[in-house]
């Protein structure tokens, strides 16, 4: 058997792709778990709304002060999704988080702990499924 062959037997001996198309793996830690996949991300400036790197988003739009819609390239197959977010901005007092979930863009907000909305740079986002 060539070391191609033998590397791909050992391959298959750690994934598994169910019936309903679900990708597993042994990680080699005593169990197998589901593969879940980053199905969107975006890194923007909140001002200007310019992306600066992403995957899956098609645009940022800036509706309001501190509001933003991250606009899907590929839509997602339901709402069913996690999202998680962060700002690069040094200030401890400001927060970014989901205001709305769709299939084809997700509504953020960004606003200090004050409650004032606020336009943060950069602001990042990943979505998760």
């Amino acid at each position: 058997m060539s070391s191609k062959a033998r590397e791909l037997s050992e391959l298959a001996d750690t994934i598994t792709v169910d019936g309903s198309g679900n990708f597993a793996f042994n990680s080699g830690y005593g169990s197998v778990a589901t593969a879940y996949g980053c199905r969107a991300w975006v890194n923007w400036n909140g001002n200007s709304g310019s992306i600066s790197g992403s995957g899956n988003v098609s645009s940022v739009t800036r509706t309001s002060t501190g509001a933003y819609d991250i606009n899907f390239a590929t839509n997602m197959p339901d709402t069913n999704y996690a999202v998680a977010c962060c700002s690069g901005e040094a200030r401890v007092d400001r927060g970014l988080s989901s205001n709305g979930l769709a299939t084809n863009k997700l509504a953020m907000v960004y606003k200090s702990t004050a409650g004032s909305f606020a336009d943060g740079n950069p602001l990042m986002v990943v979505v998760m499924r």
